[in-house]
Order: C-alpha cells, then structure tokens, then sequence
C-alpha cells in the first residue's frame, strides 16, 4: 500500500504547489466596474465636429449607463460613451485577460467595444482620440433581451481610421500596454435605421481574469509527473529486491570455520540476492569458482543452481503460507524475477504459486473443521 501511494507524491507535490502558486500569483477576483466608484462617464457624437448626431438621454445609474440617440444618415456619423477608469482599475486590468460585458440594446445591429491605451512615441495626454484603439465588432440582438460578451483582450485589433490617422498606415506589431489602459468606449457608426432613435443600455461590465491556460499546463504538468512517476516505480520493482522479513534458512552447518561449511553459510545468508552468482561466493571464500561448484557437488549432491534453487523455494513456500504477500512481492523477496519465479517454482512443486497459496488454505480449513468437529 505504501509503495503504491509513493506513485502519488510527485503528482500530489505538484497539486499542492499549483494550488498555492495559483492563490498567491494567479487568483483575481472577478471586478464589476459599473458597481464600483472607480470610475466617470461622459457621452459624445459628431456634433462636436460638425455633424448632425444628437445625444437624447445619457444617464448613469444602479441599473448601469443608458444612452439614447439619434444618428445622421451619414458614412461619416457616429456617436458613443467614453468609461474613464483611475488606477486601481488599470492594475486590475493590467493582470486581468477578459472583459465581460452585458447590453440590451433598440435600433442596433453592431458596435465596436474599445479599450484605448496610450502608445509611447502616438498617443498625447491631451488628446484622447489618440490613444491606442484596442477595438472588437459586437453583433448585437436588438429586443427585450439582454445579451452577454465575452471578450478576450488577445481578440481586440487596431481600428482601421485610428492606424491610417496616427499610425501613418502601418498596423502596430507590438502588444498593448493594458497598464496604461485609459477609458473603455463603445461607439456606434450606423445604426438599422437611421430615421429614429437608438439606445444602448450597459447593464454590467466585468473585467476578468481567466486562468483556463493556466489550469491546462498544471494538469499536463501533474498528468506527466504521474506517468513518471509510475514508470520509475516500474523500473525501481524490476531492479531492486524487495526487502521482507525472512526465516533464516536450515542449513548443514552455521558456525564452523571450515571455509567449506562457510560456503553453504554465505549461500544462506544472501540468497535474495538476485545477481548471487558463483563468481561472487567464490571471492567471499576466498577460492576459485571450480573449487566452491565441487565442495557444494560433494556435500549435497546436487549443482550450485540446484541448492541455491531449493533454498529459495523453501523460504517462497514459508511465505506464501503465512504472510499475505502478493507473489511479485515474494518472488523479488527470494531473488527471483516474477516470470522466472513461476517457471523455478511449477517445476519444484509441480504446481503454480496461487495453487500452492490456495491449496495451504484450504488444507487449513480442512484441519480447522476436523479440530471443531472432534470437540
């Protein structure tokens, strides 16, 4: 159970950090501007450069910013509201990457949504129209419903009349500077028809901070720790013995100084070592290899594989019947690979080690019931 639980710590390690990274840099609560006092308001149309747009209502209350107007039929009229925002919402937008916005809206079939903000070496402080144009083409449902936006800043392009006007025609390469992000504005250029009047009624405006990007990478991350994790698991079980508590295993002697006797000693003491090989007892001993195959040949009659195989059977056998090991467990614990152990194992007993661990079972509860039933 606990080796099994080892797989998890990289990927719960990994969790944790997440957590704790997203709480201290990531999280951002959700700011809705309209409900704040971090803000002004102010309408404008193309009277103020000679067209014949008019506002007819502006107002801004808890049910949000309603403007009402009325359009010239000309290529050249457009009329909106500015959103001036003061610093500590240039903050919030500065980590935030979403907008969300609610409008119910008459007369309408689109409008530009536009957060400006000031381009070094363009913009002027004293002439806002000059600031950087971040705009996004809202298709609108002209009714008694509402409808909600949701607007992703990496979606906002450069205006075509702000780039030819002050950007000498060239598109901007760079990405804006939300810190110095200066108003939100929502402009309406045309409306469906002209001949009477139209409203645009900004019910809330959230600025957001989603952190989708942030959760897929983590989750690719501890997806990925995982994996590693098990497969180390998988490569450490196949290259490492697994360590069991053990009965010392009966042998002829165990405490005679004949190196002889010392053979069978140290063949005891380490035959969960799955790279025990002649090679290695005979430098223990002291002897060459040829020497340590005969005196094992002469004293019991078999090979040095052959003993070696007995005694690792006989502790196999003593723990399949009293521990609750799994048979890889036992296999790794007696120096055996697990498929080198079924093969080494059936051809000893002339049976499997489930089928050995069954049949001691059931010949207990045999001895069991025999026992009960004589009392």
């Amino acid at each position: 159970m606990k080796k099994r639980f080892k797989i998890f710590i990289a990927p719960i390690s990994c969790l944790g950090v997440s957590i704790l990274f997203f709480f201290l840099f990531e999280y951002q609560r959700d700011f809705n501007l309209l409900k704040s006092n971090h803000y002004s308001t102010g309408s404008y149309t193309d009277e103020l450069s000679g067209g014949k747009s008019r506002t007819v209502l502006f107002k801004n209350d808890n049910e949000g910013i309603l403007f009402k107007y009325k359009i010239f039929p000309d290529v050249n009229s457009y009329a909106g509201f500015n959103i001036l925002i003061d610093d500590t919402v240039r903050s919030i937008i500065q980590k935030a990457n979403q907008v969300k916005i609610v409008l119910k809206t008459k007369n309408i079939n689109s409008l530009y949504f536009i957060i400006r903000t000031f381009e070094e070496g363009i913009s002027s402080e004293k002439n806002d129209v000059s600031h950087r144009m971040n705009a996004k083409l809202l298709n609108v449902n002209n009714g008694e419903n509402e409808t909600e936006f949701t607007i992703e800043f990496e979606e906002l392009k450069q205006l075509g009349w702000w780039i030819r006007r002050f950007a000498k025609g060239q598109s901007l390469k760079t990405n804006p500077k939300w810190e110095t992000s200066s108003m939100f504005s929502i402009i309406k250029e045309m409306d469906t028809d002209p001949k009477n009047k139209s409203e645009i009624h900004l019910k809330k405006l959230t600025i957001v901070k989603s952190n989708k990007t942030f959760f897929i990478y983590s989750g690719i991350i501890i997806f990925l720790s995982l994996i590693i994790s098990l497969f180390f698991q998988l490569w450490k079980n196949k290259r490492s013995v697994i360590k069991v508590s053990y009965k010392s295993v009966e042998t002829p002697s165990k405490s005679s100084e004949n190196w002889k006797e010392n053979i069978l000693i140290f063949i005891a003491n380490n035959y969960q070592n799955p790279d025990l090989k002649l090679k290695k007892i005979a430098e223990n001993i002291g002897k060459s290899e040829r020497e340590v195959s005969r005196v094992i040949k002469e004293k019991l009659n078999i090979s040095y594989n052959q003993h070696l195989n007995q005694i690792r059977i006989q502790e196999a056998k003593r723990l399949l019947k009293e521990t609750d090991l799994s048979i890889k467990e036992i296999s790794y614990s007696v120096g055996y690979l697990p498929d080198h152990f079924r093969k080494v194992f059936s051809n000893s007993e002339s049976c499997t080690p489930s089928e050995f661990r069954n049949n001691t079972l059931k010949n207990t509860e045999k001895q069991i019931d025999s026992k009960n039933n004589g009392q």
